[in-house]
């Protein structure tokens, strides 16, 4: 009884005593964590890391009976500060490599520590006591190596390295994780492992392997007959991105266990027939592999593999050949599970399957930037499931099926880049989860109304451009959708700007541009749309002043209000806004440039093509951003200021007609990025600064000074920039003008002096104006070194000396204009010179050869010494041309009446040189149709090549003539080849054509009222008949026979 009342009484004291000694344990491990957290460069991961009950820290997992730390995941996001979307600082987190303290928790198993960067350096060999640990992940921490000591984790069921520079060449280490079940080394190069399969032929439990990105391009798998632990085990087997090439190894036979295989964006071509008897295959991704050889079809893949669920063929281009989809349900299922189905980009081309209606478990199908054509299938609005379809970027027509608006779950719809008509129907209005709705790019017509609308509650982006409708609501209807973000109305028929976008709050990009909207934008504007991001606006009938809330539009980024009917001046309110582009051009916009100005980034700026007047670089001085500069036609003033130096990243600067005078600075020489320089029709004077020729952006290979930031170039690739080349103004976008379009344009001012030898250097140079100055000297030297130039103005200076002879070689110029110069001396003989005509030299009264004939000049320049002596020369040149023409007008008359005549005359060659000619024409007509005829079907054949009897009453006897002289040619074998011909004739001439030879071969005679079709195929029938008939009969026949 007594030992009895001790053993309770222990017992009792063990369980008093337990909270004093784990009290005491977590209290080390909170320490632990403590210094864990100080290792750390960032502190803001561990804002939640306060308090004393380390249990409640974000990150930090405890046992729920003991309290000891079990779980530990620390993962770092990238985070970004932006003053603007453009404008960013990200931070990391870095730490030198892994805090021993993390060995003072001792009971942990689970650890995480993901997109830190330890420093380079090895996987601490440390980690490897940790024998509690059944889960361990390490990806995108920059670790260099991983410890072989590393597979002393016995009881490790997850093992993820991916995303590490790892120098990998042995992984013996891994055979001793025996418990391991998921092994993940994405984006790890493992071109070195040779033993990589048999050590996972080690490991029985394993049924997750990842090794994307991994380079296994000389993987040898066992064959077929060959047993492997590891490839029967695998349910889950990642390959993607691997450069495996052809075959699919056939040991892939034996993944008897497979659920998911991705074998994505590799060169493989061929796709076994075996692939179909995976019956556990449930996730099949083949995207990305350019497949040409198809064993097991697509068709059967899809109707065969009844388990399957998701189904990725995306850009595999050939994988479909001419066989398309089947428009016939060949299926041994009883039931489809697939859920998700992805040939986009895959080549097809084909009508859509209607038994695609039939998978009525399909979620998600895309089907875009295909070859699909014909009308999209009403079975598709049988499909209740889907939450995404995606018919865009095909050859689709037809009007889009009613049956859509049955499509409850459908959250993306996309039938943009097609060739649909018709209107939208109002049923597409009843899909209450509808988010994305685009149509655009499509033969569209009608009215958007508030039925299309009415239900659309969660609808965030509406793309429906480049059609043919309006959206036309009552002024006081309310949309049901709040969080609208994307609003694209582009190419439209929009005529009133709608009022109900001002209840869009969440609107972030909104694009009107290419209607027909009148009127005025509501004052309010930019109040009530707050996170507006891009707005465009350009090219409608907008009238009025630009409203002082754009001002306030803190979140706006680019604003295109260009070519509308904007009165007024600029607002000067600006405040601290950032513009990728600002362009206001082609308004009627006056006054000068608002000194708030001064508080904007703005990357592209384009005021041209108004009024406006004054001074405008002080406006512009502090943005350190500008990179495109656009105030061409207007009336500014003053001079070119020195200070443009800070503009370091500046690329194309347009001042073309303007009043600007004074020097040109020599601080443009200092915008090494510089691609377009456009000072053209301007009051400018003194001398081109030789530096021009330091411009980096304008040379070949130049080495351009890097910028800070650089903008998005798809935000600029539908904005236009205005440059004359080749003598034409054109009108580029931003895609096609850097760095393809390199323009140097100082025409039209008074600039004095030589043209500078250093301007050569420009090597990059496209286009090159000088003309229309005062400019005097020589042709530069070494002017062919400018490769690239093609077209090349100096015409209308005071030019003097010879046109360079190495000129010649410049294959490259289109365009030359030297006219009105002092220039002397040959043309260049070669023949590339020889195509510019006289209008390139004309002026030039001391040049000759080439184009000027004789030492002739065309301008009125004439020198001013032996006058008299010129005007005998002119004389002499006068008569000589009329001479010319003379003779040519008489040999003309001459051949005429010697040809005609002898026709007139002699009937004998009258005859023969018509038949001769009808002849000609009718071997060419035969040559022809032999072609084309012999590619055409039946039912083409049906539909052409009918002799109308109607139009040729009268004219049997010809027929029966060239049949009966085919029936001669065919029995003798002249000229047989196989070629389809068809005839119409009354019923009563059809029983003449049994008596002709056998070897016509009837194809078929077909019955129409009184009339019979012949259908036969003999090459030698269709050239007797045609050169049978009069010369009339043979027109009527050739415009009888078409081809398809």
């Amino acid at each position: 009884m007594r030992a009895g009342s001790n053993v309770v009484f222990l017992i009792s004291l063990l369980f008093l005593s337990a909270p004093q000694l784990c009290s005491g344990h977590t209290m080390e491990e909170q320490q632990a964590l403590e210094e864990l957290k100080e290792s750390f460069s960032n502190r803001s991961m561990f804002v939640s890391w306060e308090g004393n009950d380390h249990c409640q820290w974000e990150g930090v997992g405890c046992d729920g009976i003991t309290g000891h730390v079990v779980k530990l995941v620390l993962h770092w996001q990238k985070t970004c500060s932006c003053r603007h979307m453009f404008i960013c600082t990200c931070t990391s987190q870095r730490a030198n490599g892994v805090h021993p303290s993390i060995l003072e928790l001792k009971h942990l198993n689970y650890l995480e520590l993901t997109g830190i960067t330890f420093e380079g350096g090895p996987i601490p060999a440390f980690l490897a006591s940790m024998q509690q640990l059944t889960y361990l992940n390490l990806s995108y921490c920059d670790f260099t190596k991983v410890p072989h000591q590393l597979g002393n984790l016995s009881n490790l069921h997850v093992l993820d390295v991916s995303g590490n520079p790892l120098d990998v060449d042995d992984v013996a280490w891994l055979s001793k994780l025996e418990s391991l079940k998921h092994l993940a080394i994405n984006g790890v190069y493992l071109g070195k492992a040779y033993n990589l399969l048999q050590v996972l032929d080690m490991l029985p439990f394993l049924f997750q392997v990842e090794f994307s990105g991994c380079d296994l391009t000389n993987m040898h798998f066992p064959s077929d007959h060959v047993s492997s632990t590891f490839l029967t085990n695998v349910q889950v087997l990642n390959l993607a991105q691997n450069l495996l090439s052809s075959p699919i190894p056939d040991a892939f036979m034996n993944l008897s266990s497979i659920r998911d295989l991705n074998l994505g964006y590799n060169n493989l071509t061929s796709l076994p027939y075996w692939l179909v008897n995976l019956d556990s295959l449930v996730n099949l991704n083949l995207s990305g592999n350019p497949f040409k050889m198809v064993e097991a079809s697509v068709l059967s893949i899809l109707t065969n593999m009844c388990y399957l669920r998701s189904l990725d063929l995306s850009s595999s281009m050939p994988i479909f050949g001419g066989s398309g989809l089947g428009h016939g349900n060949y299926s041994r299922c009883g039931r489809y599970d697939l859920e998700v189905l992805m040939l986009r980009g895959s080549g097809i081309r084909d009508s859509l399957p209607r038994w695609f209606g039939q998978l009525s478990k399909l979620k998600i199908l895309d089907l875009a930037m295909n070859l699909f054509y014909g009308p999209i299938p009403s079975s598709f609005g049988n499909l209740l499931a889907l939450t995404t379809l995606d018919l865009s970027d095909n050859q689709l027509h037809g009007s889009i099926p009613t049956t859509f608006g049955g499509l409850s779950s459908l959250g993306v719809l996309d039938l943009s880049n097609n060739h649909l008509n018709g209107s939208i129907p109002e049923s597409i209005g009843q899909l209450g989860n509808l988010a994305t709705l685009r149509v655009a790019n499509n033969s569209l017509t009608g009215i958007i109304s508030e039925i299309h609308l009415g239900n659309l509650s969660n609808l965030i982006e509406l793309q429906i451009g480049f059609n043919n409708l309006d959206v036309k609501t009552e002024s006081n209807w309310t949309p049901p959708f709040k969080h609208l973000q994307v609003l694209g109305m582009a190419y439209n028929n929009v005529t009133h700007f709608p009022p109900w976008l001002q209840t869009q709050e969440q609107l972030v990009t909104l694009d009107i541009n290419n209607n027909q909207m009148s009127g005025y934008i509501p004052t309010e504007f930019g109040h009530h749309l707050p996170n507006l991001y891009r707005l465009n606006l350009r090219s409608n009938l907008i009238e009025g002043s630009i409203p002082d809330s754009f001002c306030k539009m803190e979140s706006l980024f680019i604003l295109d209000l260009s070519e509308n009917r904007f009165s007024g001046r600029i607002p000067n309110c600006w405040g601290k806004q950032f513009f990728s582009v600002l362009n206001l051009a082609s308004n009627k916009l006056y006054g000068t440039i608002p000194s708030s100005f001064r508080n904007l980034t703005v990357g592209w700026l384009n005021l041209s093509n108004n009024s406006l007047h004054g001074e405008p670089f002080q406006a512009l001085q502090s943005n350190e951003w500008l990179q495109i500069l656009d105030l061409g036609e207007n009336h500014f003033t003053g001079k070119i200021p020195s200070w443009w130096a800070a503009l370091t990243i500046l690329e194309n600067l347009r001042l073309r007609q303007n009043l600007f005078s004074g020097d040109i600075p020599t601080s443009l020489c200092q915008f090494y990025n510089l691609k377009i320089l456009d000072l053209a029709h301007n009051n400018l004077s003194g001398s081109i600064p030789p530096c021009i020729g330091d411009l980096r952006g304008m040379m070949l290979n130049g080495v351009e000074a890097p910028p800070a930031f650089t903008f998005d170039a798809n935000e600029w690739e539908k904005e236009h920039l205005k440059q004359v080349l080749k003598g034409n103004e054109y009108d580029y976008t931003k895609k096609y003008v850097s760095p393809y379009l390199v323009n140097l344009d100082l025409s039209s001012n008074s600039l004095m002096g030589s043209i500078p030898d250093h301007l050569t250097s420009l090597s990059g140079l496209i286009g090159l104006n000088l003309s229309h100055n005062h400019l005097s000297g020589k042709i530069p030297r070494n002017i062919e070194k400018m490769k690239s130039l093609e077209s090349l103005d100096f015409s209308n200076n005071n030019l003097s000396g010879p046109i360079p002879t190495d000129m010649s070689i410049m294959d490259n110029l289109g365009f030359l204009n030297l006219s009105y110069n002092n220039l002397s001396g040959p043309i260049p003989k070669n023949d590339h010179f020889l195509t510019f005509d006289n209008r390139s030299f004309a002026g030039n009264p001391h040049l000759f050869g080439g184009p000027l004939t004789n030492n002739s000049t065309i301008g009125d320049r004439v020198p001013t010494t032996n006058s008299v002596g010129n005007e005998d020369s002119d004389n002499s040149d006068k008569k000589e041309k009329v001479l010319f023409y003379f003779v040519i007008v008489l040999g003309f008359i001459t051949g005429f009446w010697a040809f005609f005549g002898t026709l007139l005359l002699k009937r004998g060659w009258r005859y023969a040189y018509f038949r001769y000619v009808d002849g000609v024409l009718d071997n060419m007509y035969v040559a022809i149709m032999s072609h084309d005829l012999n590619s055409m079907t039946i039912d083409e054949l049906q539909s052409s090549l009918l002799v109308d009897e109607q139009q040729m009453n009268g004219h049997n006897s010809h027929e029966e003539q060239a049949l009966k002289v085919a029936q001669d040619e065919a029995s003798t074998g002249r000229g047989w080849e196989e070629m389809f011909f068809k005839v119409e004739l009354h019923e009563e001439e059809v029983e003449d054509y049994p008596s002709l030879s056998p070897q016509l071969k009837f194809a078929n005679i077909v019955s129409k009222g009184n009339i019979k079709e012949i259908l036969f195929h003999n090459k030698g029938i269709q050239r007797q008949l045609t050169t049978s008939y009069s010369h009339s009969k043979m027109a009527y026949l050739r415009r009888k026979i078409k081809s398809l």
